[in-house]
């Protein structure tokens, strides 16, 4: 499954987590980030 896929699937899993852990500026990079992400892409 592609990791983009699974930040999706994830996306309000994560917000709570910046939320409680007051992170304060949480980025996407790489392969995702370009929208060229993988089945395999870490």
């Amino acid at each position: 499954m592609r990791p983009s896929v699974v930040l999706d699937m994830k996306r309000s899993a994560v917000r709570e987590a910046v939320g409680r852990f007051r992170a304060a500026n949480p980025r996407v990079f790489g392969s995702v980030l370009h929208g060229t992400d993988r089945d395999g892409s870490d």
